[in-house]
């Protein structure tokens, strides 16, 4: 499990100034380093200068903004700015400018800033509701193990798809990919954690996150030795959705770093309600995963070389895909996200 951050390439302002983002389907908003912030954590990386910039807007007394993470915990101020994704020019777009930011982890990440594309996102809206997507979705491809990934806006590409989509209700009263929970088990056994929680899928996440004591049950249960002699040999996970199952082998959740073995499972903080069963990178490298809200649904596929299975939106007859090889075509935006690998 080399692979620990996707991040892809997009601009900002007039003229453009480019930035790597994370595309994160776990969070709403977009921000980019200021070129006045002077954080370790903002000077490592590409700044943006506002004064340079034709189509920067301020807002009305400066709104500050303020987002606290794992890792850390970053402020700005909110501006409209145009973003650029491929051939998509997004005007006057909410945008947050980092002046400050807490946390070493901003040092040292590659990426510069992040897209939040959850269901609330202005960003993702906006991308969906244009005209010259042939449908209003997006997928994630994240599981090419050379980091040839993609992220289609308007689109899925089957090409990376082995089997049919399966289609997982979602919960619509939150501001999530949030889905009904129904069971995790492991080797067949079901857990007491999942009881009353629902899952998120989130791509700004490397792991799979849950509640502490959820955790140490599934470690338990997992009983992986940290010397790695009986990695290959545990249990597999079964994730039991509203309508889709995600199965998980050892391969899946297993990280081997500096010859010990580690579970790719991460710890929430325990006061949530209802608790949450964080689907992250872990999950979404084996599953190639569409995004479709305006049928309240997403869609789960394993990823790999595709086998002739049907089109989950209609005919492929009357699509127009496009690909990473043919950056000319106009319909749907195929965009390139990298990965970085893990040292």
């Amino acid at each position: 499990y080399d692979y620990m951050q996707f991040y892809g390439e997009a601009s900002i302002g007039t003229p453009p100034q480019s930035f790597r983002l994370v595309f994160d389907t776990g969070s709403s908003v977009a921000w980019i380093p200021s070129k006045s912030c002077t954080s370790a954590g903002c000077t490592k990386h590409r700044r943006f200068n506002h004064t340079a910039s034709s189509s920067f807007h301020s807002t009305p007394r400066r709104r500050v903004f303020e987002v606290a993470y794992a890792t850390g915990r970053i402020r700005g101020v909110a501006v409209q700015e145009t973003l650029r994704l491929n051939k998509a020019h997004l005007n006057r777009l909410p945008i947050g400018l980092v002046t400050e930011t807490n946390g070493r982890a901003f040092i040292d990440y590659p990426f510069d800033g992040i897209l939040g594309l959850s269901p609330e996102s202005p960003a993702l809206r906006r991308l969906l509701a244009s005209k010259a997507l042939p449908f209003p979705v997006f997928s994630l491809y994240l599981g090419d193990d050379h980091c040839e990934n993609h992220a289609l806006f308007g689109d899925v590409d089957m090409t990376h798809v082995k089997e049919e989509f399966k289609f997982a209700s979602l919960l619509t009263e939150t501001n999530r990919w949030a889905i009904a929970l129904r069971e995790v088990s492991v080797g067949g056994v079901a857990t007491k954690g999942a009881e009353g929680a629902i899952a998120v899928v989130d791509s700004g996440t490397s792991y799979i996150g849950a509640a502490p004591s959820f955790v140490e049950e599934l470690k338990e249960k997992i009983a992986l030795e940290e010397d790695c002699s009986n990695w290959h040999t545990r249990p597999r996970i079964s994730i039991v959705l509203d309508g889709a199952t995600l199965e998980l082998d050892p391969a899946d959740y297993v990280l081997i770093e500096r010859g010990r073995c580690l579970l790719t499972l991460m710890a929430l903080p325990a006061a949530r309600s209802p608790p949450l069963l964080v689907l992250g990178l872990a999950v979404m490298r084996k599953y190639h995963t569409l995004f479709d809200p305006s049928h309240n649904r997403i869609g789960f596929a394993p990823s790999g070389v595709g086998s002739g299975v049907p089109h989950p939106l209609g005919s492929a007859e009357d699509l127009s895909l496009i690909h990473i090889s043919e950056p000319t075509r106009l319909l749907s935006i195929s965009y390139a996200v990298f990965c970085l690998k893990k040292k």
